[in-house]
């Protein structure tokens, strides 16, 4: 799981649907908590809305040793497991915190490739 999170420290992408149609947008907040990978938004978002209508969601990120992509199920967090991962996550939320949404990734399959490497498949 700490092989999928290095590739997410930076700006990573996250593909929700809009109905028929998809959308590709930046993320720069994920956090291994407990062994489970955690994202975040702002519940006044479209993306927020988007992924509680679909929570099938796809990321894709790279950095100097290849590339990740990353296919979930995103579930709406609660209470102190919301908490830990905000604090796992650690950003700055503008605003109230009430209005910060964490997802936790489930049934996650991520797909690391590299120039001249067998692509490496992880399961969580």
């Amino acid at each position: 799981m700490e092989k999928v999170l290095n590739y997410l420290k930076g700006i990573f992408f996250i593909a929700t649907m809009d109905g028929e149609q998809p959308r590709v947008r930046p993320f720069d907040g994920a956090a291994v908590v407990d062994d489970r990978l955690y994202i975040e938004t702002i519940s006044n978002k479209k993306v927020y809305t988007q992924i509680v209508a679909n929570p099938k969601v796809e990321i894709f990120a790279m950095n100097d040793d290849g590339t990740l992509r990353l296919t979930a199920v995103a579930r709406l967090t609660d209470g102190a497991e919301r908490d830990a991962a905000i604090a796992g996550i650690g950003k700055y939320h503008d605003g109230s915190l009430d209005t910060v949404a964490v997802f936790a990734l489930e049934n996650a399959t991520a797909t690391i490739e590299a120039t001249g490497m067998e692509p490496e498949v992880i399961s969580f």
